[in-house]
């Protein structure tokens, strides 16, 4: 080996060694001082883009459990104030039985009709107030109506000669979109009717012929809207299909919001829930019927009351009460029976949310946290190497010295 003085290969190589030792010693203090394998995409370039897929899924999931334990609260906020208003209708029905017994004269029936009207206007009252994060819940603002204009309505003469006619239109079932107001188009074949809306999406339904006192609803389920028709005498399919076609379209409004909660990680995990007019009313958004039938037999009692008379029509108008306040007790356990059922869908919805998450990271830690028993290992390593690097390099530093001997 020739003795330079100009190059020292061996401290060269001591330095390489060092330089590569104190790299792998640094890196070995990053990885384990952050508790990650991957420090930089130099460290594992398809690992990290792995792990950041996982990663916005995993914020995706956690996300999701949120919004759906917030779900789980607004419908519990509803069906609280539910609760409340089933109590009331139940006190009025109680009033209402006794209000039917004639041992009372019209002066205590005004003192019943003073509690019903009382207990009325605290369901309409509870149904205003009953609110989440600003949108109240129960009041019809968040039901999807019939707007104005559109060409079936409610009592909408079909035939004349056979006294048919549409008696109602239920379109609470409309998806609510912040884009609101929609338009469904009405179209006539041999025997059936087409709904279209402003997409080109149809649903065509079959008729038959209607018998004598009867009805039928039909339900355009790919839309949630259900046309209601009766009949005194009969009408003919080709009857029914020409009166609806002359009305032409279904015009619906969205109430202030949509209700819809983001269930899942991805665009389109959705789950949609409507929540139903409870006050007692015939003009709000999304009446019911039931509530609406309470509300003209209240009118009726009062009114006889008012009248002061003693034939027993107040009495009659008690006892009319009780069926109508027995379909608006039905219709309040039929919405909270519905509202508790999405509120079991959402907690198993969470759940499984929950166990995804968990299993993700899982494996996105696999990809991603640093083993610090290897990690530790080979960092004693590389400082090792790094201490003998050092030594080697201050030997190596010192050869070139040695030539000096052979000058003198």
């Amino acid at each position: 080996m020739v003795m330079s003085i100009l190059n020292n290969t061996a401290s060269l190589n001591a330095q390489r060694s060092l330089y590569r030792a104190s790299g792998e010693l640094n890196s070995s203090m990053a990885k384990l001082s952050s508790g990650t394998r991957i420090t930089g995409a130099g460290d594992d370039a398809a690992g990290l883009a792995i792990s950041e897929k996982l990663r916005a899924e995993i914020k995706g999931l956690n996300q999701a459990t949120r919004n759906s334990q917030d779900a789980v609260n607004m419908i519990q906020t509803a069906e609280g104030a539910m609760n409340e208003i089933h109590a009331m209708l139940q006190r009025m029905r109680e009033l209402a039985v006794q209000g039917s017994n004639d041992t009372l004269d019209v002066s205590d029936r005004d003192f019943i009709n003073d509690e019903l009207t009382q207990l009325r206007a605290q369901i309409n009252d509870i149904g205003t107030r009953t609110e989440y994060n600003g949108k109240t819940l129960i009041s019809g603002s968040l039901v999807s109506t019939l707007a104005t204009g559109s060409g079936v309505v409610a009592g909408q003469n079909i035939d004349t000669s056979s006294s048919t006619a549409v008696t109602g239109v239920d379109v609470s079932a409309v998806q609510n979109a912040v884009t609101a107001n929609a338009t469904f188009t009405l179209l006539t074949g041999a025997g059936t009717i087409t709904m279209r809306d402003a997409n080109s999406v149809s649903q065509t339904l079959t008729l038959s012929q209607l018998n004598q006192n009867s009805s039928t609803t039909l339900d355009f389920s790919t839309f949630g809207v259900k046309i209601s028709i009766s009949t005194n005498l009969s009408a003919s399919a080709a009857d029914i299909v020409a009166g609806l076609g002359a009305g032409g379209d279904v015009k619906v409004s969205g109430g202030n919001s949509s209700v819809t909660f983001a269930t899942g990680p991805d665009g389109g995990d959705n789950l949609t829930v409507g929540f139903r007019n409870v006050q007692v009313d015939t003009t709000a958004n999304g009446s019911s019927t039931q509530m609406s039938d309470v509300n003209a037999k209240l009118a009726l009692f009062a009114g006889e009351v008012d009248a002061g008379t003693t034939t027993g029509d107040s009495r009659q108008k008690a006892e009319d009460l009780i069926g109508s306040l027995d379909g608006a007790i039905a219709y309040i356990s039929d919405h909270r029976s519905e509202l508790g059922a999405f509120q079991n869908r959402l907690e198993y919805t969470i759940n499984n949310l929950q166990q995804t998450s968990a299993n993700l990271v899982a494996s996105e830690s696999r990809i991603r946290d640093v083993d610090v028993a290897a990690e530790s290992a080979e960092m004693a390593r590389a400082t090792v190497l790094q201490q003998a690097a050092v030594s080697v390099l201050a030997q190596a530093n010192q050869q070139p010295q040695l030539a000096l001997k052979l000058l003198g």
